[in-house]
């Protein structure tokens, strides 16, 4: 379950309404894996993985700015 109005959900809606051209994605709600390490990025420039964050890499490289939320659990980030 994601829980967009917990406290972190009103944080970014605050930061949200400067006005800017903003998109949020929760990447609970994604399906995708870690970093296998082949490499196969330093020569083609695209993953080799094709998951549900493929469409978001041309997204976040397009971007002017990137705020990265996450709640803290026990004194630390999640992952």
């Amino acid at each position: 379950m994601v829980r967009e109005k917990a406290s972190l959900g009103y944080l970014v809606d605050a930061f949200l309404a400067k006005n800017y051209d903003s998109e949020i994605i929760y990447l609970n709600d994604l399906n995708f894996r870690g970093c296998q390490s082949r490499f196969y990025c330093r020569t083609h420039e695209s993953c080799v993985l094709k998951d549900d964050l493929t469409p978001i890499y041309n997204k976040v490289e397009k971007a002017d700015k990137i705020l990265l939320a996450m709640p803290v659990f026990y004194g630390s980030i999640p992952g």
